[in-house]
């Protein structure tokens, strides 16, 4: 098989352009289809695991869709805050549809990375826990993500200032957060995230208007130990009706009629914004489908290029080279042993386009992936191979058998007497 393979390869490469532009095009077809492959995936598993659960956001009024990318996937800026008061049977652990509710207070960020005023339920929803240090205890504790801890260098202890916003600015507010947790990796988005009590976020700001009277802080209090501990449930800010949230996630107990309708009643009866997250990434997927929809039609061109350049190049091949065919019959080699070689040409191809398209895929990967970490705080792992790759393989190998049989028939019909009279 190994001198078969030797042969098969050498002939390949005594005609370089044919074979490097039959190679490249199929190459493009693998590596945009494989390109495509892994980011969808990568998305899905990401839009997914990022749902945490929730069955409705509430928010301010505005985009359905930029609350949930907003609230959920932190890709957004926030559409408003919502006051207490107009909230706060959301907050109560005893509402008849709603099993947990997380309060957020967004806005201010570290260096890119969004700040999030939230309580402990928060980590429960993406089952998150802490691997180094320990959870906020009192304002101005934080616990960050992942990410957040490697890019920033940050270590339980380090202190840093937020600003107002989400692009870096030389105005920071002026109090110091101080690390007291890094949270383990989970590979959701809470590792690109900066974790502290919703008070944090109000004093950070109280600054900002002097002439507003700043409420005590729940259970926050100077005394001789230092601050006591903080609110942990959200139950504190039923206290503070005249404060501002800017979103609370939802889950229900049961999915009954009564919660489906949940969303409608809400929107038209108050001033809050439900929204469904289900329903709005759907929508989402609907408007995205058409792009994909092309760019699949265009790897299947592509593919099929692909096929019809090493159809053209192996016959061509077998114009070239009838003589040098007979010869190697009259030498003792079988019809169907000259058969096989231009089958095995034909798959050598695929294999180097193959290959080639994997490189050009996960390059594209890593590249978008680079973008989109700094971008949206998104990661995506480049290097991993995925099983549909595999099935991409086994096409990719029955594009080179339906390329090769034809020359590999007209290989096997080789007239040795014929070839050699006209020679």
């Amino acid at each position: 098989m190994m001198y078969w393979l030797k042969i098969a390869f050498k002939n390949l490469i005594n005609r370089p352009l044919s074979t490097l532009l039959t190679v490249l095009l199929l190459a493009l077809g693998i590596g945009i289809s494989s390109f495509l492959l892994i980011i969808d995936k990568q998305l899905n598993e990401n839009f997914t695991k990022n749902l945490a659960g929730v069955d409705l956001i509430l928010g301010a009024k505005g985009s359905p869709l930029q609350t949930v990318l907003c609230n959920l996937y932190h890709i957004d800026a926030p559409t408003g805050n919502i006051e207490i008061i107009k909230a706060k049977a959301f907050l109560n652990p005893n509402h008849p549809l709603v099993a947990s509710s997380v309060p957020l207070l967004l806005g201010d960020s570290y260096n890119t990375f969004r700040i999030v005023g939230t309580t402990y339920n928060f980590l429960d929803f993406y089952k998150a826990s802490v691997n180094e240090g320990n959870i906020w205890k009192k304002p101005f504790d934080a616990v960050v993500g992942y990410q957040v801890a490697v890019k920033q260098n940050l270590v339980v202890g380090s202190k840093f200032k937020s600003s107002h916003g989400l692009l870096p600015c030389e105005d920071k507010h002026d109090n110091d957060f101080t690390v007291t947790g890094i949270l383990k990796k989970s590979g959701s988005v809470i590792d690109q995230l900066v974790l502290t009590s919703t008070q944090s976020v109000w004093y950070s700001h109280h600054h900002e208007n002097e002439s507003e009277n700043t409420p005590e802080a729940p259970n926050h209090r100077e005394t001789e130990s230092g601050m006591e501990m903080i609110d942990s449930t959200g139950l504190e800010l039923l206290k503070h009706e005249e404060r501002s949230i800017t979103s609370i996630l939802l889950r229900f107990k049961n999915r009954n009629f009564q919660t489906l309708n949940l969303a409608r009643n809400i929107n038209d009866n108050t001033d809050i914004q439900a929204s469904n997250p289900a329903i709005e990434l759907n929508r989402l997927y609907d408007t995205m489908g058409i792009g994909e929809k092309i760019l699949r039609y265009l790897v299947f061109l592509l593919l099929m290029v692909g096929g019809v350049s090493i159809f053209i190049a192996l016959v061509q091949a077998l114009k070239d080279r009838k003589y040098e065919l007979a010869i190697m019959r009259v030498m003792g080699s079988s019809s169907l042993q000259l058969a096989l070689l231009t089958l095995l040409e034909s798959l050598l191809i695929c294999f180097c386009g193959f290959l080639l398209g994997l490189v050009i895929a996960h390059c594209g990967v890593w590249l978008f992936g680079s973008y989109a970490s700094e971008k949206y705080k998104y990661t995506f792992e480049a290097w991993h191979l995925i099983k549909e790759e595999g099935i991409l393989s086994l096409l990719v190998a029955v594009i080179g058998i339906i390329s090769g049989v034809f020359p590999a028939i007209s290989a096997y019909r080789t007239d040795i007497s014929k070839t050699l009279t006209q020679s």
